[in-house]
Formats: C-alpha cells, structure tokens, sequence
C-alpha cells in the first residue's frame, strides 16, 4: 500500500543553468509524434497502460483545477487556460518518472541518478519553447488525490495555476510490485 505522499517542485527551469515493464499489465506505444523524436525518447515509447492511464487521469484533472482556479493559501487564483499536451515534455517527464523508480534508493528529487537537470533533460527531448516548472511527487495511487496535495501547498498551486504556461508533459512510473509510485509534470510556454 503507497505511504502518504511526497511532493517537491522546482520552482522554474529557467532559474537553473527502462526497464518498466515487470507488472504484465500491457505496454501504451507511441509513434515520434506522440512523445518527440530526440534520440533520448526512445527509451520512453513503450509505456505500461496502467501508467498511460494515470497520466491520462493526471491531464484531465490539472485541466480541471486550471479551469476552476483555487484559493493558493488564502490567495484566490483565477481560473486559467488549458495546456496543451506536447510530446517532447512528455518525453522529459518519462525519462525522469522512469529512472526515479529504477533507483529507489534515490531520493524524490529534479535530479536525475545520471547528474542531468530538468532542464538538460527537456532540452535532450528537444524541446523548444520556454521551460518552466517540473513538479514532482512520489506514493500517491490516484491522480485526483495528487492534485488536491498541489492545491494545498502554495508553491504546487501557483505552479499549476502559473496563467504563462501553454505546454505541459505528465508522467507516471511505479515500480513492478507497486511500492514506489513517481509522477512528473513538466511545463513550458511558447516563446515570443
């Protein structure tokens, strides 16, 4: 059973210079349309369904909270425009969600186990708009419960309610016998 959940954002990108596959439960394949076409997104284009579901449930209730808007510790936040899903930060999301549960014994963190950044990995899936956030949480079983956790925390709720943003990527990795869950969510906005 998950432990209560972690949660950790990297407040801006800007501001900062697979072996999945053990549950049985099916494999989700993209085409290089689907998840972008960087060298590094081979390693994300098979997916276990479970996990596509998630991040499918993830969108839908980000989208629902952006539409909405929130009160982010006692400041009331507009609702804002919806995020287009777009394949490279996807990728960039993946590749991280993927290697956080590979290696457990790293903590929950931007990080990568290879030294890369959430910058360096939304550049090596070759994306070109504006970096922004990437927010990270790990243990929670259900996508609606994850964003009730971002709306409480002021950092989280601002993060996803930021009225810049136009991209979003969202991950989510658990390990084979489901005792780590890892979800990523990288945005981004369009430049100029």
């Amino acid at each position: 059973m998950p432990r209560p959940g972690r949660l950790a954002l990297l407040p801006s990108l800007l501001s900062l210079a697979p072996s999945l596959l053990g549950t049985g439960c099916g494999l989700d394949s993209f085409v290089d349309s689907e998840l972008g076409d960087a060298p590094r997104c081979a390693e994300v284009d098979r997916w276990p369904v479970a996990s596509a579901d998630a991040e499918d449930e993830l969108l839908d209730a980000l989208e629902e909270l952006r539409q909405a808007g929130a009160e982010c510790e006692g400041e009331v936040v507009d609702g804002v425009g919806p995020l287009e899903p777009i394949p490279t930060l996807q990728c960039a999301a993946r590749l991280h969600a993927g290697d956080l549960v590979r290696h457990p014994e790293h903590a929950l963190g931007h990080e990568g186990t290879d030294g890369r950044s959430a910058l360096a990995r939304v550049n090596a899936a070759g994306y070109d708009g504006i970096a922004r956030h990437e927010l990270l949480a790990g243990d929670y079983a259900a996508a609606d419960a994850l964003v009730e956790a971002w709306r409480g925390n002021e950092a989280h709720c601002k993060a996803v309610l930021d009225r810049d943003l136009d991209h979003v990527g969202v991950a989510q990795a658990q390990s084979p016998t489901g005792d780590r869950i890892v979800w990523v969510v990288v945005t981004g906005q369009e430049r100029g």
